[in-house]
């Protein structure tokens, strides 16, 4: 054979992917592949992913790394977590209504306008009505000798028989005019005894 030099002619068609076990295949080789020949073994680099608009993410949760700081603005619906809450000035909350539990137990002094329910007023001795008037509806039926001064309106003074009127002294005005047929003789003579009036005296001696 000698140290000359031989050709072989080697046909590199139709060659199976085994025989292929080493080295690097330059990318213009290697044709464009539908998307189901990559293999999910593995992840892709980042540098290999572009970049996606928002709406390719249909599913699934971003992780909280990923997202900016947002204005309160950009939230319209749901509710935040407590925790993500700040503390705040009561001069922040300029509408609706507190939860009752939100607001500490107060002194008196600080309720200064409005009116308290029923149910937060404690029952009261009466020493503690100092001024005003109460209404008629909050007083009981009294006992007569409850009533221990003052004077009684007169349509609370029910008629009464003369038997009633046991001591004291009728006021003049409350006597009606009299005839003498509702005098005792003895009387009228008492009446004529002290009369110095010559009118008065006849009138007398004519009843007589």
């Amino acid at each position: 054979m000698g140290s000359s030099d031989v050709d072989i002619n080697v046909n590199l068609q139709n060659l199976n992917a085994a025989n292929i076990t080493s080295g690097v295949f330059s990318a213009s080789v290697i044709p464009t592949l539908d998307k189901s020949k990559i293999s999910t073994a593995s992840a892709w680099p980042v540098a290999d992913i572009p970049d996606l608009p928002a709406s390719k993410i249909q599913s699934g949760h971003l992780d909280s790394a990923r997202l900016p700081p947002l204005d309160g603005f950009w939230i319209t619906s749901g509710t935040i977590a407590s925790a993500r809450i700040a503390d705040l000035a009561a001069s922040k909350i300029t509408s609706g209504t507190l939860d009752v539990a939100r607001l500490p137990e107060l002194a008196a002094s600080k309720i200064s306008s409005g009116t308290l329910d029923v149910a937060r007023i404690p029952d009261l001795a009466a020493s503690k009505i100092t001024s005003g008037t109460l209404s008629e509806d909050h007083i009981p039926n009294l006992d007569a000798f409850k009533i221990s001064a003052g004077t009684l309106e007169v349509a609370r003074i029910p008629v009464l028989a003369a038997s009633k009127i046991t001591s004291g002294t009728l006021d003049a005005a409350r006597i009606p005019d009299l005839g003498s047929t509702y005098m005792k003789k003895s009387v009228l003579k008492t009446l004529v005894a002290a009369s110095t009036d010559f009118a008065n005296f006849q009138m007398l001696m004519d009843a007589i």
